[in-house]
């Protein structure tokens, strides 16, 4: 989903409710979306829908340098031989004693930061099913001040969709099987 695509959704439900206060303030919601955007979106990477990522980096000298994006490091294996690389990571970025060579990094990452200049096209790193639950997320954010009730509502549907997806993750195992399976 885009922020274009999100601006609307966002208006859309908004447009639903019939509010003085929320009209009347129109102009200053939209200003006040992309820091309300980025609040949410990193709020539902670090909780709920980690943004997965992956990175070839060089060790040289002993010494490994994780991305900068690195929120939560998931696996490193070795490019050439896909081994896996065992390390006490501490959540420093660079990794002593590290052979040198070329490595794979699996990690989550934070997502990149949206403000006043990001692009209405540019897409959100968040899977979609996290995105459907940043529109509520963004709704009720921009109700706390105005429309306390209204943002209980928001909040409480954002809660919803948030826990949906967590309770959905937890129950639905995915198994991945390399090499076959002799019968």
């Amino acid at each position: 989903m885009t922020i274009a695509e999100l601006k609307v959704k966002v208006m859309a439900e908004l447009d639903e409710i019939d509010s003085a206060n929320l009209t009347a303030n129109i102009g200053d919601y939209i200003n006040k979306m992309y820091p309300i955007i980025d609040t949410v979106q990193k709020e539902l990477a670090f909780l709920t829908c980690p943004v997965k990522a992956v990175a070839s980096v060089t060790a040289s000298g002993g010494e490994l340098t994780l991305p900068s994006d690195l929120y939560e490091l998931r696996k490193i294996t070795d490019s050439t031989t896909g081994e896996a690389l065992h390390v006490d990571y501490k959540s420093n970025r660079v990794l002593q004693g590290v052979p040198d060579g070329t490595y794979k990094v699996e990690y989550n990452a934070v997502p990149v930061t949206i403000d006043a200049n990001t692009e209405d096209s540019y897409a959100l790193q968040i899977d979609e099913e996290g995105c459907e639950a940043l529109v509520f997320g963004v709704c009720a954010l921009i109700c706390i001040n105005d429309e306390p009730d209204l943002y209980a509502i928001y909040v409480n549907k954002y809660n919803e969709w948030r826990q949906n997806i967590v309770d959905r993750r937890q129950t639905h195992g995915f198994v991945t099987i390399t090499g076959g399976i002799d019968l």
